[in-house]
């Protein structure tokens, strides 16, 4: 969906990676800290199809690495676009999200999709996952996809306070100071200098992740994999460094 997604010309190390799936674990030396940091867009269809990929990945991988997500908004704020603008490029590219990750888009999504005067505006579920990372980061991934299932699966309003409270049910967290900080200029403020942040990173399009390890980061991932190609990407990487650094 996502109109940067590079996953088609994506080259795996197949050689290379493949040989790391039936991997457990590498050895990674206690002082060494490895950081993944997903980046992630509310919007993007793309993301949509990879949430549950990178959940899986982390799963298994959250021994020996920390999982970190950043908000790209590329559809955000003054970035944002009316539907009409973009459904057409959503529809051409839905099937293909589909195909790939085995994520569906819902009746009611299609709907939105006629509303051309619907806002395809990211900050505000930026807002709400970066909110949920500070007060309960646990539940940072879950929540982000969340949000993307209400909207690409049932065709929520990702900008009534509504959608939000019906999704923190879920959570242990405090609805109504959620809600309020949702609102808040200050969160507003901060979200822009997350996307900025997270431009200065460099990454070109969504999904994308990126490895931090020994001071040294480095983009790895540019576009959609499947939870093995994932897994197996972060542990020829991690071995990858590792080597650079004897």
């Amino acid at each position: 969906m996502n109109y940067l997604n590079t996953s088609e010309n994506l080259i795996l190390e197949q050689s290379n990676t493949k040989r790391f799936s039936s991997i457990i674990t590498p050895t990674v030396n206690n002082s060494t800290k490895i950081e993944i940091t997903y980046g992630y867009e509310p919007l993007c269809g793309w993301c949509y199809g990879f949430s549950n990929e990178i959940n899986s990945a982390m799963s298994k991988l959250k021994n020996i690495a920390d999982f970190k997500l950043a908000n790209g908004g590329i559809f955000a704020g003054f970035r944002s676009l009316k539907m009409e603008y973009i459904s057409h490029h959503i529809k051409n590219n839905m099937s293909n999200v589909s195909d790939r990750s085995g994520r569906s888009f819902g009746k009611n999504f299609l709907k939105l999709l006629e509303n051309g005067n619907y806002a395809y505006d990211s900050k505000k579920a930026s807002i709400a996952a970066s909110i949920m990372r500070e007060i309960y980061p646990q539940g940072t991934f879950d929540f982000a996809s969340d949000i993307q299932t209400a909207f690409f699966q049932y065709g929520k309003d990702i900008h009534s306070d509504a959608t939000y409270a019906e999704l923190l049910e879920d959570y242990p967290v405090d609805i109504d100071y959620f809600i309020k900080r949702l609102n808040s200029k200050i969160e507003s403020e901060k979200i822009e200098l997350e996307f900025l942040n997270t431009q200065i990173i460099g990454f070109e399009g969504y999904p994308a992740c990126a490895i931090k390890m020994n001071g040294h980061t480095e983009i790895f991932i540019q576009g959609y994999l499947d939870a093995s190609q994932i897994t197996s990407k972060i542990l020829y990487k991690i071995e990858e460094l590792k080597c650079k650094t004897i």
